[in-house]
């Protein structure tokens, strides 16, 4: 029996890697985009900031 090379390269490994870049920054802009439009949800949907937190908080 022989055992593959431990230098083997996997297929597509790096566009792996830059599609799990991609979807983690996405994830984030998301993220802060919730928080950033707290203002406008304020003032648009008179609601109050624990509101927004709860929001916030069922988005994640």
């Amino acid at each position: 029996m022989t055992a593959a090379p431990a230098t083997a390269k996997l297929p597509g490994r790096w566009m792996v890697l830059w599609m799990l870049v991609v979807v983690r920054v996405a994830m984030g802009y998301q993220f802060q985009a919730a928080a950033s439009a707290a203002p406008w949800l304020i003032s648009e949907f008179d609601i109050d900031y624990a509101t927004v937190g709860s929001l916030v908080g069922f988005y994640t």
